[in-house]
């Protein structure tokens, strides 16, 4: 498929400002869609109704009242509280990469590339 559209930009013969233009265009749209699903993904973990970090704050506030009535549960309520801060990490990484994003259309070519080649 990707040779085939690669063939397809060559024979077009585009002049250089409509190469430009095509190359603007779709670098707005790779950055939009990635944007898309990076916050996306921040929405998931933290804003939406059902989020994991919601949930998972809730379930190591019962982990701990559990750990209060039975110390044996402290070791799984300190696995979740890790699991917890990875996630917010994560989430934070992902804001700031939306943020921030920067997408060169030729590197984006060669890892979408890579990966179908895959």
């Amino acid at each position: 498929m990707l040779r085939h559209q690669v063939n397809e930009i060559t024979s077009a013969n585009l002049s250089a400002e409509e190469e430009t233009q095509i190359e603007s265009r779709y670098r707005s749209r790779v950055t939009a869609a990635v944007i898309e699903i990076a916050s996306g993904v921040a929405t998931k973990l933290s804003e939406a109704d059902d989020a994991i970090l919601s949930r998972l704050g809730e379930t190591q506030k019962l982990l701990h009242e559990l750990e209060k009535l039975d110390p044996r549960w402290r070791r799984r309520r300190i696995r979740m509280k890790r699991r917890w801060s990875s996630y917010r990490r994560l989430r934070a990484d992902l804001s700031r990469y939306a943020e921030n994003l920067d997408l060169d259309p030729e590197q984006f070519v060669r890892h979408r590339a890579a990966n179908l080649a895959l």
